[in-house]
């Protein structure tokens, strides 16, 4: 499921550039386990550069049950999920915590040790540490897996971008997915729902992107019309969004009767996708 506001960082991330046959990792490999090659491989490559690093995974936020389960494409749980929490737009100020992310407060800690190191640093030699860190990182996925990357947010640009590419060329391109996806886009229209493509990609992605709007546009009133504005997402109270989760959850109920037939098909196909890119790239990428 795609994060339609920015509020928390990206902790791990994997990429999709070519790959070496000699450096092609296997489907079965835990991606976890390829996280942890690749931080051991950048911290070897810091300490050879002079610099003091410890490698460090990131924790994998866990889901709640209910959140999974509404990605299935069994009408009666993504029902469930719908009723409670819509899209999973605005139900990330009004129910924190319920997707896996929880972001830390202004000031707390980070877990990863390397930030206090650069908090020593002054700021030149922070740059320093930062630049090597990225080549480092570029180095030590093109050794682990075999990725022509300049570092982690290219890692993770390249990763979603082959990610899109796959669900358009598999997903776009089923027959039976393309004639669900039309049926399900002409009962929206007459509903009364705006549908700008009958793709089944778009079709799939259609209700978060429309409240993933309404939350910018939210987002920018609250802030005085000033860009993102003065007021972040984590500054906008549950009693404040409540009003447009009900409204999103009207919308993505009637997008699921609307789209039952279609749903149950494109789910299982999606989320095999995204296993199959979690297991070559060593990331969980989420639609």
């Amino acid at each position: 499921m795609s994060r339609v506001i920015a509020l928390f960082v990206m902790a791990a991330v994997a990429g999709c550039a070519a790959t070496t046959p000699e450096a092609q990792p296997s489907p079965t490999v835990d991606p976890k386990v390829q996280q942890q090659r690749v931080e051991a491989a950048k911290a070897d490559c810091m300490k050879r550069k002079g610099f003091t690093y410890t490698a460090f995974v990131w924790p994998e936020p866990t889901e709640d049950p209910e959140v999974v389960k509404g990605r299935s494409g069994d009408y009666a749980l993504m029902k469930t999920y719908r009723e409670k929490y819509g899209f999973g737009v605005f139900s990330m100020i009004v129910h924190p915590g319920m997707f896996g992310a929880k972001a830390r407060s202004i000031g707390e800690d980070s877990p990863d040790p390397n930030h206090k190191v650069m908090q020593k640093l002054s700021e030149k030699q922070r740059m320093a540490y930062q630049d090597a860190a990225e080549s480092c990182y570029g180095q030590a996925v093109k050794q682990v897996l075999g990725k022509e990357v300049k570092g982690v947010f290219d890692h993770y640009e390249k990763t979603m971008k082959a990610m899109e590419e796959l669900r358009n060329r598999e997903l776009n391109g089923d027959a039976r997915l393309v004639e669900l996806a039309a049926a399900t886009a002409a009962c929206l229209k007459d509903k009364g729902y705006r549908v700008d493509s009958a793709q089944p990609v778009a079709v799939a992605k259609r209700g978060r992107d429309e409240f993933g709007k309404e939350m910018s546009k939210f987002q920018k009133e609250m802030g005085g019309g000033k860009g993102m504005g003065k007021v972040m997402a984590l500054e906008i109270t549950p009693e404040q969004a409540k009003p447009l989760l009900d409204k999103e959850i009207k919308a993505a109920l009637d997008d699921l009767e609307c789209g039952r037939a279609f749903y149950a098909e494109y789910q299982p196909k999606s989320l095999a996708l995204q296993t199959r890119v979690k297991g070559e790239y060593g990331v969980d990428v989420r639609e």
